[in-house]
């Protein structure tokens, strides 16, 4: 095991001397490859020390393994980036300690164009990138690396997001959405959003007030958005596991993810100035709203609603990219990463962790997301979660059974057997209407009012007061059908909201 030394918050450099014998060796260190050793255990990590430099000095780094303690983390950041394009690759100097002298690794153009940006001038820079901590050769070793991952992100003192270098404006977006940010606040409980105590502009208020930007701002942030970054789908436990350091960058101009966040969600929610680019915005801004609202806890249930429009390299990231996110009852079902199995083993053990920890509650609904049209080969009822929900939009977690159990049983590997279903007569329907399976949870929220508004014509024996405390139960707390939970002490406020909203 290395020796690693933190060398964050000194002022250190290279030796004159020692930096020209880096740089001689330069041209003979592409034809050695540097070896990964085996890590000593699955709970150490390596970590990359990036070495100061000037913007186009040659890249010189070391990787120390240490052994990583979520409650007592070393003092590093960790990057949040996409890997882009595997085109063009270029070359990182590894400095190892046996020798000291420099052997080559191979990273995409995006990271080492990060690295040019992120290398300080005069000291060290201790980071967790992985990419490089991780050897991508290794199976095995991906593993156990990826089940930290969110450890990782959660302890890091910061986390650094690289949107790219300096283009289109992106420091005039970055300082618009910063100030944006800076003007409010938001409950993210509620999304209830009011003017910071701090807050110096007037137009910073209702949904009605047009935003306090200019056109060019806007454009800039339209163009800002579309950066692949907010595609990925690592990136989502990456930046909502991150504390409040955490820090948004593109060339050398940063903002704080906490402002940049609020600033999003607040241009989401108003109403904006027309300018060139206004349509292609505001469909932006639809988007990446449910991004910008991001939940932590839910289901696999609810994976793909959360997250099915951003993209990841391997099916099998579909689940473990995820797993930092996902309620810990359901968690707790689910094996270890392992890359040595196919996309559809994984499925089908994620299916049976979700019915497990439902008691099979929620089995006829996660079985809904299966396309028998599809050839797989794996059972028809494993859902096949690296393409689009087949069965729409799922804006709440429900339990078609009123929460009774259905009765299921694995009868051998691939075949399970659903038996029983309970269920009874509610009441009859009275009317079917058209749904769209692809609109924003706003759009929702406009069809549930047009419904709400007829409910006394189709029904007329219930009164507005019941109708309103049902959908606040229902919509607000998350309740279906008749659980025997007893209402909260504050359920009047949320009663109150739903009377308000509806």
């Amino acid at each position: 095991m290395y020796l690693v030394i933190y060398t964050e918050h000194h002022n250190m450099s290279l030796r004159s001397g020692k930096r020209r014998r880096l740089d001689s060796e330069f041209d003979n260190t592409r034809g050695h490859k540097y070896k990964y050793e085996p890590l000593p255990t699955t709970k150490h990590l390596r970590f990359l020390t990036l070495y100061p430099g000037r913007f186009r000095d040659k890249i010189i780094i070391s990787l120390d393994t240490a052994e990583f303690n979520p409650q007592d983390p070393a003092v590093f950041e960790a990057l949040s980036y996409t890997w882009g394009s595997e085109a063009d690759p270029e070359v990182v100097h590894v400095m190892c300690p046996k020798d000291g002298r420099l052997r080559s690794i191979w990273v995409r153009k995006n990271l080492e164009v990060a690295l040019r940006h992120l290398r300080r001038s005069d000291r060290h820079r201790l980071l967790w990138i992985d990419a490089i901590c991780i050897n991508q050769e290794d199976n095995v070793e991906k593993g156990p690396q990826v089940a930290m991952m969110g450890d990782i992100y959660r302890s890091a003192d910061r986390v650094v997001v690289w949107l790219g270098p300096e283009a289109d404006e992106s420091s005039v977006a970055l300082d618009a959405l910063g100030f944006l940010g800076s003007q409010i606040t938001v409950d993210w409980s509620t999304y209830e959003v009011k003017a910071a105590e701090n807050c110096t502009h007037p137009d910073v208020g209702g949904s009605e007030k047009p935003l306090p930007l200019v056109a060019n701002e806007m454009t800039a942030i339209y163009h800002l958005v579309c950066r692949p970054w907010f595609e990925r789908l690592w990136i989502r436990q990456e930046i909502f596991l991150a504390n409040a350091k955490a820090i948004i960058c593109a060339g050398y101009h940063q903002v704080s993810w906490p402002s940049f966040r609020r600033g999003l969600f607040y241009m989401a929610n108003r109403v904006h100035r027309h300018f060139p680019e206004y349509d292609k915005l505001e469909n932006r801004l639809e988007y990446l709203y449910d991004f910008i609202k991001q939940p932590l806890g839910f289901s696999l249930n609810e994976l793909r609603m959360h997250l099915q429009s951003a993209a990841c390299f391997d099916p099998r990231d579909r689940i473990y990219a995820a797993l930092a996110m996902l309620d810990r009852a359901e968690k707790a079902h689910l094996d270890s990463p392992n890359y040595s199995i196919s996309p559809m083993q994984l499925y089908e053990s994620a299916v049976m962790a979700h019915m497990k920890t439902y008691s099979g509650k929620d089995v006829l609904s996660i079985l809904g997301d299966c396309d028998l049209q599809v050839p797989l080969a794996s059972p028809t009822w494993v859902p096949n979660w690296a393409i689009p929900s087949q069965s729409g939009y799922k804006p709440f977690s429900t339990f078609a059974s009123s929460t009774l159990s259905a009765w299921y049983k694995l009868l051998s590997p691939g075949r399970l057997q659903v038996a029983r279903v309970r269920g009874g007569v509610i009441r009859t329907i009275s009317e079917i209407g058209r749904f769209d399976p692809h609109i924003s949870d706003r759009h929702v929220a406009k069809a549930i009012r047009v419904a709400v508004f007829r409910l006394p014509d189709i029904v007329p024996h219930i009164h507005d007061n019941m109708i309103i405390e049902s959908l606040s139960l229902r919509f607000i707390l998350g309740y279906s059908g008749s659980t025997g939970h007893k209402l909260p002490k504050h359920f009047g406020q949320h009663n109150a909201y739903g009377a308000d909203y509806f």
